[in-house]
């Protein structure tokens, strides 16, 4: 029970992370909209790290039909999702360093 508790302090710490670098990036620049996040990230498997832009979606469903799919390594339904790869007890392959996350209006 205490490390559920402490996994979910971890995610909304990352959360909250991520919530406070998009929100100092839209108030440098007012028009900004983060919906690409560049990012590191270090499969679980061997340790190699690899540089990769998962896509922020609003409706998650239809990412089949993103015509930017061949650049996306990775689609998250909201910084939370982002936030949740960022932690070493992720259900994924890989882990997101949360510090190379650097978000982009645009591809």
């Amino acid at each position: 029970m205490a490390k559920d508790i402490k996994k979910v302090e971890d995610l909304q710490q990352a959360t909250d992370i991520l919530t406070k670098r998009l929100r100092e990036e839209e108030d440098r620049h007012p028009a900004f909209v983060g919906r690409y996040a560049a990012c590191r990230i270090t499969w679980k498997d061997n340790g190699e790290t690899e540089d990769v832009i998962v896509k922020l979606l609003s409706d998650y469903e239809n990412h089949e039909d993103d015509p930017d799919d061949n650049h996306i390594f990775y689609y998250v339904d909201s910084l939370r999702g982002l936030a949740s790869l960022t932690l070493n007890d992720g259900i994924e392959d890989f882990i997101v360093d949360i510090d190379s996350i650097n978000f982009l209006e645009k591809l």
